[in-house]
């Protein structure tokens, strides 16, 4: 997945949100309709100014099954199908993790971004979930913790229908990380999910 910063340009001193661009060979080789009647002037990387060639309405697949029809420009692009912009992220529900190198998707899929590798690499440790579980709504699971030699800073993650929490012990008893389903439905979290990460103290 590739994210780039285009912007619509509406006049000297404005422009619009981020916008997505189809490639326009690959628009062709796909079979798309492209509207030739409608185009648009954009700023790209140092300022240049981008021209796409029209627009085509296309259907995109995320993690094989989140599905989105809209609207994109089609122009010419090196190296990438298509780049999608902030016009259809925020819609999806797609957030950027600058420090994982990731985009995730609503249902806390990670596709690693082109080009990028996490920010702290091997260092970082991932606290997850041991095993599939289903947690009802309103209930808790606890995760024990185990301090990771040379990374004694912990964060915690979350999802879109639950919240982790750390819960600390009496001197003597082991720590662990809470996760609670604070959605109305049942959640369910596959094995491996990560629910914290163990990170240098420099982070």
């Amino acid at each position: 997945m590739s994210v780039y910063a285009y912007v619509a340009k509406r006049s000297r001193d404005e422009v619009s949100a981020e916008v997505s661009i189809l490639d326009t060979t690959f628009a062709r080789e796909v079979g798309c309709h492209i509207d030739t009647s409608v185009t648009q002037e954009c700023v790209g990387i140092r300022d240049e100014t981008y021209f796409t060639v029209g627009k085509t309405r296309v259907k995109v697949t995320l993690a094989g099954n989140m599905v989105y029809y809209m609207d994109l420009w089609v122009g010419d692009l090196v190296g990438q199908n298509a780049i999608f912009g902030m016009n259809f992220m925020v819609p999806a529900g797609v957030r950027i993790d600058t420090a994982d190198g990731t985009a995730c998707l609503p249902d806390e899929v990670r596709i690693q971004m082109i080009g990028r590798r996490p920010l702290y690499g091997s260092r970082m440790r991932p606290v997850t979930i041991p095993s599939l579980i289903r947690v009802a709504a309103g209930q808790t699971y606890d995760v024990p913790l185990r301090p990771e030699k040379g990374v004694p800073r912990l964060w915690v993650t979350r999802g879109a229908t639950w919240v982790t929490s750390l819960i600390k012990a009496p001197v003597g008893r082991r720590t662990y990380l809470r996760v609670t389903n604070i959605g109305e439905k049942s959640a369910v979290l596959d094995a491996q999910t990560t629910i914290g990460w163990w990170t240098p103290i420099d982070a």
